[in-house]
């Protein structure tokens, strides 16, 4: 550390608790987030449209998350299974340096894809997935089976709940409204 400054690994952010830093080593220097990753990291933001973040009900890190990495000229796939952080996150990481198509699919939402990501050995930290809301079953398309499901859900209360897709913590009107609004989205 430098002379004078302080760290630690808890905080709040945005009025989110932080008590466990980002990453292993991130860490708070004087009220800045310094953050450490690997080399050939790519950081994905998962902008998650229609959730309800002061309703209390799930926190993102109950919010699994895809993410799919696959250069751009062809090849193998890489796939990357995790949950959110508290900013709506997923870190992954390439083989090697270069251009790669990167699809994030959060459980619930649509999938989003980014084509021709330049990929270098510092990585990328800018990547936002504006994902759409609605697709209760994961099928890659908002349709009658989720409408049919949270409909079969309704009154269901808890953080878990899959057809809560506002996350409030209850399944109710506003769910159905929200998958009647986004009927048709499929996985882009």
């Amino acid at each position: 550390l430098i002379a004078g400054t302080t760290a630690t690994a808890s905080r709040t952010l945005l009025g989110v608790p932080t008590s466990a830093p980002r990453g292993d080593d991130d860490w708070w220097v004087d009220n800045v987030l310094v953050r450490h990753f690997a080399p050939l990291s790519v950081l994905c933001k998962a902008s998650l449209q229609d959730l309800n973040l002061a309703g209390g009900g799930r926190p993102f890190n109950l919010i699994s998350c895809t993410v799919t990495i696959t250069p751009t000229m062809g090849g193998s796939s890489t796939t990357v299974v995790a949950t959110l952080n508290d900013w709506q996150e997923v870190v992954a990481a390439v083989p090697n340096a270069g251009s790669y198509d990167i699809k994030v699919k959060p459980s619930g939402w649509l999938s989003k894809t980014i084509m021709n990501v330049d990929v270098q050995n510092v990585g990328v930290f800018n990547l936002i997935f504006t994902c759409q809301n609605g697709d209760v079953d994961n099928s890659g398309e908002v349709d009658a089976v989720d409408i049919d499901l949270v409909i079969a859900n309704f009154g269901a209360t808890g953080n878990t709940v899959q057809e809560d897709c506002d996350g409030s913590g209850e399944v109710d009107a506003v769910d159905i409204d929200l998958v009647i609004a986004n009927f048709g989205g499929v996985d882009a």
